[in-house]
């Protein structure tokens, strides 16, 4: 994977889009961008529930994007410190700030002595499988020096059986290869678990009846949760959901 062109890819997606179509299916057409509003609900969903926010958190949204779960998650913590390596990621994500919420450039944020032991929870949703293994080895080496003892980091990420590399700017890995790279830095796992699928059986419904309004996303992602494990076989990945504690 080469990560210089995997930054540049997400530069233009901000340039292009300007919202949180960019940190999701960036393909320019509606049918896409109506399916990321079903991405964004399931997402924020699945991610508080593993996160369990609570008002005196201190959080750190790796990878924040234009800070679509910071922002989310703002009026239920005490602070948020939101990082990303993309500058214009980052122009839109401060553009919407509130006073609970300061977003750094991730070379910034790594000179930040005043934070090391500080965060309770990092969080991560569909960030670590655009960056390779190398990168990813080295960004734990650092987040784990931020994180407290007994600290979680709660990610949703894209896993296959197998890791699958698709082009030079993605790779879906798969639950095994994050349990081992995360135990190299001193992570154990505490739970593990599918949150979506894809293809989504309510999503493609959601996508092809535009009539549907907003309100009726809970319901879709309650049926969809009820079909998670139905035919394994046809599924070409999964979203899974992760919580490992620093020891």
């Amino acid at each position: 994977m080469d990560d210089k062109k995997i930054l540049e890819i997400y530069e233009n997606k901000a340039l292009k889009h300007g919202s949180f179509h960019a940190v999701l299916d960036a393909s320019d057409n509606e049918f896409s961008k109506r399916g990321n509003l079903w991405f964004d609900f399931a997402l924020k969903k699945y991610m508080a529930k593993f996160l369990k926010p609570h008002a005196n958190d201190f959080i750190l949204d790796f990878g924040t994007g234009v800070g679509r779960l910071s922002n989310f998650f703002s009026p239920k913590v005490n602070k948020i410190v939101g990082v990303d390596v993309s500058t214009k990621m980052l122009e839109i994500a401060k553009e919407k700030r509130v006073f609970n919420i300061q977003y750094v450039l991730f070379s910034e944020f790594v000179k930040r002595e005043d934070w090391h032991q500080k965060f309770d929870k990092i969080i991560s949703c569909w960030v670590l499988a655009s960056i390779s293994d190398k990168l990813l080895i080295e960004n734990l080496k650092t987040l784990q020096i931020f994180l407290k003892p007994n600290g979680k980091f709660i990610m949703l990420e894209q896993t296959v059986q197998q890791d699958l590399l698709e082009g030079d700017s993605h790779i879906k890995r798969s639950i095994d290869s994050y349990k081992k790279i995360f135990e190299q830095f001193g992570f154990e796992i505490e739970h593990v678990e599918h949150v979506i699928r894809m293809p989504a059986y309510t999503m493609n419904f959601w996508k092809k009846n535009s009539w549907l309004p907003n309100n009726s996303l809970p319901f879709l992602i309650f049926i969809e949760s009820l079909l998670i494990e139905r035919k394994p076989q046809f599924a070409d990945y999964y979203t899974t959901a992760f919580v490992f504690r620093k020891k």
